[in-house]
């Protein structure tokens, strides 16, 4: 019988492999790291599993107001204060936390992203 610690981890685990679909769909290079800011970036086992789902680098860095920040550095951006939002976004990535994936359960990842990824299917096409 699954308890609310199954039902948690299979929130989390939907949310990370939504995320490496979104990886894959954006065509970001494949060592981009990802930079997880608000609640989910204080979390350290939700950045392991982002990292080692997607195989890329999460940074989590210290701070917080990250949405207004993002916005100013678009501005910043938009009236030439960096070259582009990349750029910009790097000031963010300072401090915190990397989580690297480790590759430890790499079959079992990718075997359970696989199983979401037929779940997932099947839902889009009811």
């Amino acid at each position: 019988i699954h308890g609310r610690e199954s039902l948690i981890r299979s929130v989390f685990e939907g949310v990370v492999f939504s995320i490496a679909d979104l990886c894959d769909l954006l065509s970001a290079p494949s060592d981009a790291p990802i930079l997880l800011t608000g609640g989910g970036g204080r979390n350290a086992i939700w950045c392991a599993m982002i990292a080692e789902v997607t195989g890329r680098p999460v940074i989590a860095p210290e701070g917080s107001e990250f949405g207004a920040k993002g916005a100013a550095f678009l501005a910043a951006t938009a009236l030439g204060s960096f070259a582009t939002v990349v750029e910009a976004s790097a000031v963010a990535a300072t401090g915190g936390q990397t989580y690297v994936p480790r590759g430890d359960d790499a079959v079992a990842w990718r075997a359970a992203r696989s199983r979401y990824a037929e779940a997932r299917d099947r839902m889009l096409d009811l």
